[in-house]
């Protein structure tokens, strides 16, 4: 993901994201940042913040949105 995604290209991420939580997987959630857009990662965390949002329901969020060089990171797993 970019941070500058559609609200319709999030909706289709997120609708694959719950594809694969519904099927027993995990999801790694990854935005990429390139050249000045680093400068700011809340917008990035807004994003996250947005698709946390669209995916309700069964999950856990493994590991919380983190910055990690050009990278933000998220990880979201099935409630067992």
């Amino acid at each position: 993901m970019r941070p500058h995604i559609d609200d319709h290209d999030l909706e289709l991420k997120a609708k694959s994201i719950r594809r694969f939580l519904d099927d027993g997987n995990k999801a790694k959630v990854s935005m990429f940042f390139r050249g000045r857009e680093i400068v700011r990662p809340d917008l990035g965390m807004k994003v996250f913040e947005r698709l946390t949002v669209l995916i309700t329901g069964k999950f856990s969020i493994e590991q919380t949105p983190r910055l990690e060089g050009k990278n933000i990171t998220m990880v979201v797993a099935p409630k067992s």
